[in-house]
């Protein structure tokens, strides 16, 4: 797996392209937002945990919505539901 080799760039990227095939699968888009979050690309990791959680992945994409809340001390974001 390439995110365990170190390889987060190419990890991110093969995950993007596994979103793309599925129309924002909840689980890729997750996936995404993980390796953007190891990646410190806290944007784009919110945007795709956002897309996980309305596209049925919401336990991930909750969780990386929490993360990325905490790294930025946005407790607004941290606070939200949905």
């Amino acid at each position: 797996c390439l995110q365990r080799a170190g390889s987060l760039t190419e990890a991110r990227d093969a995950f993007a392209r596994a979103l793309v095939e599925t129309r924002g699968a909840g689980r890729d888009a997750a996936w995404v937002a993980n390796v953007d979050l190891m990646l410190g690309n806290l944007d784009s990791a919110q945007a795709h945990a956002q897309l996980a959680v309305a596209n049925g992945a919401a336990p991930s994409g909750h969780a990386i919505l929490a993360q990325v809340a905490n790294t930025r001390r946005d407790w607004a974001l941290a606070a939200l539901k949905d």
